[in-house]
């Protein structure tokens, strides 16, 4: 039944009212529904054989009622199609519905400001496939046909991995992952340790539940990434701004006065500045958390496109009981993959498991297995060597057009590896937010503002733009198309 049917027939008359009779009741009620917008444009109506024995009221009644309707032009009847809502019905003003209030046992505040910041969260939208976005698909960056025979392979069985599945995450895929760490992080964890997840911002979720308590403080570099603050906030914790474009170090970290009960570090590929924590700094942050007592959350995202961060271990490889590792495959995969994984000490683990059991209960185990066998043929080392070379051809050419083009307008800050670059602009350009909503709504170019990644007053202005999933041929066109535009905004101000 669909859900116009189900308004209609869910219409309550008052038999006894003599004073209004059946039929002006059920005009007026149906009319209600369509002001109301419950019924809209083509919706069909139940036939009136079908109202009158349901609702156990006469035939003339409902066929009076439907009449009434259709002379005032909110229905239509067509031949073989029965009564239908009219298009015209849709011009009536709708009527104001009040909320029902409701009562809540915690203060205003508290409530307004979980409310606030999820409704704040709703800026990071995803941005559209064109330059000069970030992690923009790409057919050509795909997993390649080793990965298209995988799935290919296990469609032809699609009633397999598709039930419910362990909240930890499918066996043989934290196997994978383990070892896949082990090998490549020198972390020495073992699968019961691994959590998969839905990417990062589920990692970082949990540890906020499990590991903290509203009112804990949180270190993180200002500039970063503001929806994983954002994640800590709305579990009611604090966060405490580092004002540095460096890495965060143990001395930086040491000199802090507020009692520290976790640190979220972006070790690898730091974002926006892409700068790496060198391995003596990784080493003197683990002595130093696990001296104090405080939570190290390491977030290696994109490590794998880190220059610097070749050959060096990650910090969990230093004491996995101090430090919480996450990462995922969005970036190296698909993000519509949507898996990733936490590394906990064990006597964690199955607090990790139950809390991701409530959250959202499992990960596709299809997905999944569709990971285990790409990593363990060997497919994903072969599929991160193609990228980082391709990655960084484009590079090349990407900077190279960039200081050809737009040197009256900035400068290009250049740090090895990642995917995207920083074009910090001149003076001239007083609001790179402003700047960005322009060559996005006038343009049609995809940017991300600098200023926007940092809490406290920025204190560069500039763009990021990505690179690694556009051809050179489309990156040359889309850097003399910002020239133009860059142009044009100077001018008119």
């Amino acid at each position: 039944m669909k859900g116009s049917e189900i308004n209609i027939l869910s219409l309550v008359f008052d038999k006894n009212d003599k004073k209004t009779p059946l039929k002006v009741q059920l005009y007026e009620k149906i009319k209600s529904l369509i002001e109301n917008g419950y019924l809209k444009d083509g919706d069909r109506l139940p036939s009136s054989r079908e109202f009158a024995e349901r609702m156990k009221v006469g035939r003339i009644t409902v066929s009076s009622a439907y009449q009434m309707l259709i002379e005032e032009g909110l229905l239509e009847s067509r031949i073989g199609s029965g009564t239908l809502v009219r298009s015209a019905a849709s011009q009536l003003r709708p009527r104001q519905i009040k909320p029902i209030a409701r009562k809540v046992n915690l203060p205003d505040y508290v409530i307004q400001r979980k409310i606030d910041l999820a409704v704040n969260a709703l800026r990071f939208q995803p941005q559209r496939p064109i330059p000069f976005a970030l992690n923009a698909p790409n057919q050509n960056d795909h997993p390649g046909p080793n990965w298209i025979k995988i799935v290919s392979r296990l469609s032809k069985s699609p009633w397999q991995h598709n039930s419910y599945a362990d909240p930890r995450g499918y066996l043989p895929c934290r196997e994978a992952i383990a070892d896949y760490l082990r090998t490549h992080r020198a972390i020495p964890c073992t699968p019961e340790q691994v959590i998969t997840t839905s990417g990062i911002q589920q990692g970082i979720s949990l540890c906020a539940q499990l590991l903290f308590s509203p009112g804990d403080v949180i270190a993180a570099e200002d500039p970063g990434y503001q929806p994983h603050l954002s994640i800590f906030e709305f579990s009611g914790m604090k966060i405490h701004l580092i004002d540095t474009d460096a890495p965060l170090s143990a001395r930086r970290l040491g000199a802090i006065k507020e009692k520290l009960s976790g640190a979220l570090v972006i070790s690898s590929n730091h974002f926006p500045t892409r700068k790496c924590i060198s391995l003596d700094e990784r080493r003197k942050i683990v002595e130093w958390a696990t001296e104090k007592g405080v939570w190290i959350i390491e977030n290696d995202y994109g490590n794998e496109f880190s220059d610097d961060a070749l050959g060096v271990p990650a910090m969990a490889a230093f004491n996995p009981d101090t430090v919480i590792h996450l990462n995922s495959f969005s970036k190296v995969i698909y993000p519509g993959l949507c898996l990733g994984y936490v590394v906990v000490p064990s006597f964690l683990a199955d607090a990790f498991a139950g809390a991701k059991f409530m959250q959202d209960r499992h990960v596709s185990e299809v997905h999944q297995t569709i990971m285990t066998e790409f990593i363990k043929g060997g497919f994903l080392d072969a599929h991160i060597r193609r990228l980082k070379k391709l990655y960084r051809e484009r590079r090349n050419c990407a900077e190279r057009f960039i200081r050809v083009h737009l040197s009256n307008f900035g400068v290009l800050v250049s740090e090895p590896g990642g995917d995207y670059l920083i074009f910090e602009l001149s003076n001239s350009f007083e609001d790179d937010c402003r700047l960005a909503a322009f060559l996005k709504e006038k343009i049609g170019l995809e940017v991300l503002p600098l200023s926007s990644c940092y809490r406290r007053a920025p204190s560069r202005k500039g763009l990021i733009l990505g690179y690694s999933h556009f051809s050179t041929e489309e990156f040359e066109r889309a850097v003399l198309k910002l020239k133009k535009a860059l142009s044009c905004f100077l001018k008119d101000g």
